[in-house]
Order: structure tokens, then C-alpha cells, then sequence
């Protein structure tokens, strides 16, 4: 081929690496690494609409058995809830970390509880109450919820990334809050002229149930484990975190406008009729709920956990001095309530997932969540007390424990590693090369992520990095294995396999937290993928190891959210 001719295909594929960088540029921003599966996306949103229309139809319920008594007042129905609810917080953290199939558990839940709602409503029909059964039924509703909704944030824990997690959290609560806000409208409203409509928001448990019928043998994630935590000692950040959730729910419940909650519940739940008001309210929350998950969501994963939380409570506290001061603001109280519930929910997830291992998330979220409702309930307290101990000076006392707590609060932060830096955002940017060595000394693939000069040979690499782990062990004489070897401007990080017979060398030039992650979970893929061929390795085939360039790509190639990818093509 002439000069000339190189020199025009080169120019082509300079101008098509160029287009294709250009285009890429428009999946940038809110689904650059969001690698959650299309299909673990979908269980999530399924799940996480179970949960709120089985919430939604039992306040209906409540409300028409109870009325105006249905949030005050001790009776068997709300006995029964705060009993349950108690109950599943005790058992759903050991029950998310060491059941066998999860999944399968979750169908048995939503069938269980959806035969618990038809016989209620039915009993409703014909005008039937058992004091007995109630008391029972809403503790069963109660315990169900807590379980179901520990097990959701397990399950999303696992299958996201912590580059991920802010913005597909929001989207999961964007999607739950507009549908179930127009199954609420639709079954509690058109139910007094069609009694069928009682039963719209069991919709979304029996999808979720077929859903999970159809794809749980290749989604069952968790196998049996052995009930003990993971650490040996107290992770000092996780309880470093519990603090900072215990004062942070403790400002957001001192924080919450009662009355208006109350005012807003009562048109919803008391309501048979569609006022304009009504209507007013609800597009504004669905509105206001939609936007601060998504801004809020974003700002966790773009800007970091502790800015973002910073600036939160912040808010949260300017926005209680203008409420206590009766400033005329339209709509603030419902800002002030939507903003620091979704926030608090989000954080104990994020913050708490990051720092927690995989087999204990299920009982660390528990009690997480249990701290959060703790302070709620203290705050929620010292709402309703202090006005009445101290009646001409409990704004300036509750402003005072705001501030106070709110400052324990952002000192926590200050004194907190960020999870998520921005250098873990440019994670693609360290990968250098892969290395996959058997440990008689046998590469068995090796994949380079960037253009070196002056290359070594990977065989003599191979070679040399098992006889550098030999001799530093042999010197150190402990049984731990090498994990990092820092050389200033490149680092090698070693991954082993159970039987440490496999050793993954991943070369990078930061230390990631990402890049423990994907490793880990490339070495076990691998393991599992290429059992029998290890098993019965005795020289390398080049057959063999055809499909691991798929599997680099699957855990080391920069993805976009499969949905958004689908509607821009």
C-alpha cells in the first residue's frame, strides 16, 4: 500500500475515533457509569412499587376503619403496625444476610400479604371487624414492609456500584413516587364508586411475583452463610456514620411541620372527592419529590456523599428558621419535608453501603435505619413536648436543638473521608495492564488497557511476579498474601483465588476503591467461568481462554445505563 493510501486510512480511523468519542459524549453526565443490569433495574423498580402500593392500600384500609384516629391514638390497628414494624427491624438484617434465596423469600412474602389485604378488604365489604384479627393482620402488613424494604436495599446494595448509587437510587424513587401517586389517586378516589379499585394497588406485587418466577435462577445472588459479621472488630466509620444518621434524624424530625402533615394526609386519606386543592398538592409533591430525589441523587454521585449532606442539613436549617419565623412562603413546609425525608433515606443507604462489607449489609442497613427512626421519633418528641413546657420560648429552644444537632452533625463530616472522591469518577483512566498467572508461574491472559513503550515480555513478567511473592513471603513469614506493591508512579494490586492457586495482578496508577471492587468481582467470574480448565490445567490453550476478553470487558469497560443507551440509539 502507497504512503498516501496509509496516510488516508489513518486520517479515517483518526476521524471515526474522533465521531465516536463525540457521540459518546451524550450518554455523559447522568448514566456514565450506571452498570446495573436492565434486569436488576427492573426487579428493583418492581420491588420498590410493591412496597409503597402495599403501604399506600393499608393506610387506605386504616383510614377507613379508623378515620381521623388513624395516625393518633393507640387502637389494634396501629398496635399491631408499630409491633410488626419493631419485629421485622429485629429479624429482617439476618434474615437479608443469611437466607438461602432471597428471592424466593420475597415472592412467599407478597403472596403471604396479598392474601392478608384481599381478606381485609373484603371484611371491610361486609362490614366485619375482629379486634383480634385486625391486631394481627397489620402486624403481619408491618413486618412484611420492614423485611421487604431491608431486602430491597440489600439487593440494590449488591447489584450497584458506588459510582452508581446516588442517581439509580433517584431514578428507583422517582418511578415509585409518580406510580404510586396516581395508584393512590386512582384506588382510593374511584373506589367509592368502584369497589374494584380497591384492589389496583396489588398490581405491582403480583408482577413482582411473576417477575421474579421468570428470572430468579439467573438473579439469585446470596447463598446460605454462616450468621457472624464479617469483621472481627466494629467498623469505627460505620459507627462514626451512626451518629452523624441518629443527629441528622433528630434535626429533620424537631425540623418536621406536624400540622401541615397532618392537614396534607387528611385531604389525601379522608378525601372522596378530587378537589382542586387536592390536585394542587398532589402534582405539587410529585413534582417537588421528583426533582430534589433527582438533584439530590446526582449531587451524591457527581460531587461526593459528605458535600452533598453538608449542604442538606444546611438547607434544611435555613429553610426551619423561615417555617418557625411564618415567613409566607409558598409551599416551603412540603419542601422542608420531602427534601430531608428522601435525603436521610438515601444517606443511610449510600453512606452505610460504603463503608460496610457485602455479607453484613443486611444488619448494618437494620441498624442504620433503627438509629434514623430513633432520632426521628426523639425529634418528633421534643416537637410535641417542648411547646407545651415551655410555651413562650419553644421556638428559640427548638431552633436551639436544630442548630445543635445540626452542628454534631457537619462536625462528623468534617472529621469523615469522603467514600466517593473524585479520583474514583476517572477510575478508567488507572487501568494499565491485567495479568493472569497461575501460580507454577504460567500466564494464563493477560489484556493491556494502555499503550506502553518499552514493553516487558508478559511471560518474564508472569515468571517474575511469582517469584516476588515467593521471596517477600518466605522473608515476612505470615500467612497473609501480598495485596499491593506501591511503586510511586504505578501500582500493582493482587487479587488470589479461594484455593490461591490463581493470582490476578491488576496494574493501575491510583489505588481505587472501584478497582478492589471490579477486581474482586472479575477473579470470581473467572473462577467460576474456568473451573474445569484450571482443574485440569497442565500447558495453556489459546482456545481456552477465548472468552475472558468478554469478561474484561464486562467488569473494566466504561458503561452507560442500559435503558437510556436503548432509547438513544
Amino acid at each position: 500500500m502507497s504512503v498516501e493510501l496509509q496516510d488516508y486510512f489513518s486520517s479515517e480511523e483518526d476521524l471515526e475515533e474522533i465521531y465516536t468519542k463525540k457521540r459518546k459524549k451524550h450518554y455523559h453526565g447522568f448514566i456514565q457509569d450506571i452498570e446495573i443490569q436492565r434486569n436488576e433495574f427492573l426487579l428493583l423498580m418492581l420491588i420498590y412499587l410493591s412496597i409503597a402500593s402495599i403501604a399506600t392500600l393499608t393506610l387506605d384500609l386504616g383510614s377507613y376503619y379508623l378515620g381521623n384516629n388513624l395516625i393518633s391514638g393507640l387502637n389494634a390497628q396501629n398496635l399491631g403496625l408499630i409491633v410488626g414494624f419493631c419485629a421485622g427491624l429485629v429479624f429482617s438484617g439476618f434474615l437479608s444476610d443469611c437466607i438461602h434465596k432471597r428471592l424466593s423469600l420475597l415472592q412467599y412474602l407478597l403472596i403471604v400479604e396479598i392474601g392478608n389485604l384481599i381478606i381485609q378488604i373484603n371484611m371491610l365489604a361486609v362490614e366485619i371487624s375482629i379486634m383480634l384479627y385486625n391486631f394481627f393482620s397489620f402486624f403481619l402488613t408491618g413486618f412484611t414492609f420492614v423485611v421487604m424494604s431491608l431486602m430491597f436495599t440489600v439487593l440494590f446494595l449488591e447489584y450497584s456500584s458506588i459510582l452508581e448509587r446516588g442517581r439509580v437510587y433517584s431514578y428507583l424513587i422517582m418511578a415509585m413516587i409518580i406510580i404510586t401517586m396516581i395508584i393512590a389517586v386512582l384506588s382510593h378516589v374511584i373506589a367509592t364508586f368502584l369497589p374494584i379499585f380497591l384492589y389496583l394497588p396489588l398490581i405491582p406485587s403480583f408482577l413482582t411475583i411473576y417477575y421474579i418466577q421468570q428470572n430468579k435462577s439467573t438473579m439469585e445472588t446470596c447463598l446460605l452463610q454462616e450468621l457472624r459479621w464479617e469483621e472481627k472488630h466494629i467498623n469505627p466509620i460505620v459507627v462514626k456514620y451512626g451518629f452523624f444518621i441518629f443527629f441528622f434524624a433528630l434535626t429533620v424530625g424537631v425540623a418536621m411541620p406536624i400540622q401541615e402533615i397532618e392537614y396534607v394526609f387528611d385531604l389525601m386519606v379522608n378525601t372522596d372527592t378530587i378537589s382542586p386543592e387536592v390536585l394542587i398538592i398532589f402534582s405539587l409533591l410529585i413534582l417537588i419529590s421528583s426533582l430534589t430525589v433527582l438533584i439530590i441523587g446526582s449531587v451524591f454521585d457527581f460531587k461526593g456523599r459528605l458535600v452533598s449532606l453538608s449542604s442538606v442539613i444546611l438547607i434544611i436549617s435555613v429553610c426551619s428558621v423561615l417555617y418557625f419565623l411564618r415567613l409566607p412562603i409558598l409551599y416551603l413546609n412540603e419542601i422542608i419535608i420531602v427534601s430531608s425525608v428522601l435525603a436521610i433515606i438515601m444517606s443511610i443507604t449510600l453512606l452505610l453501603g460504603d463503608v460496610t462489607k457485602r455479607k453484613n449489609y443486611g444488619r448494618v442497613i437494620t441498624i442504620g435505619f433503627s438509629v434514623c427512626l430513633a432520632g426521628l421519633y426523639l425529634g418528633l418528641m421534643f416537637k410535641n413536648i417542648i411547646p407545651l413546657w415551655l410555651p413562650q420560648n419553644s421556638t428559640v429552644v427548638l431552633l436551639s436543638i436544630i442548630y445543635l444537632s445540626s452542628v454534631l452533625s457537619l462536625t462528623i463530616l468534617v472529621n469523615s473521608n469522603e467514600t466517593l472522591p473524585h479520583k474514583e469518577k476517572e477510575w478508567f483512566e488507572s487501568l494499565v495492564h491485567l495479568y493472569i498467572i497461575h501460580k507454577s508461574g504460567i500466564l494464563l491472559y493477560d489484556y493491556e488497557f494502555s499503550q506502553q513503550e518499552d514493553k516487558i515480555e508478559s511471560d518474564l513478567v508472569s515468571g517474575g511476579i511469582i517469584g516476588l511473592t515467593s521471596l517477600l513471603k518466605e522473608i515476612v513469614k505470615g500467612e497473609e498474601r501480598l495485596r499491593i506493591i506501591d511503586h510511586g508512579d504505578m501500582k500493582l494490586m493482587f487479587k488470589y483465588s479461594p484455593m490461591k492457586d490463581v493470582i490476578f495482578v491488576l496494574v493501575i496508577r491510583e489505588d481505587l476503591l472501584i478497582l478492589r471492587d471490579k477486581l474482586d468481582e472479575f477473579s470470581k467470574d473467572f473462577i467460576e467461568t474456568y473451573k474445569q480448565q484450571l482443574d485440569t490445567l497442565e500447558y495453556v490453550r489459546v482456545d481456552d481462554w477465548m472468552g475472558v476478553s468478554k469478561l474484561i470487558e464486562k467488569y473494566f469497560e466504561r458503561k452507560y445505563f442500559e435503558f437510556a443507551e436503548h432509547l438513544l440509539k
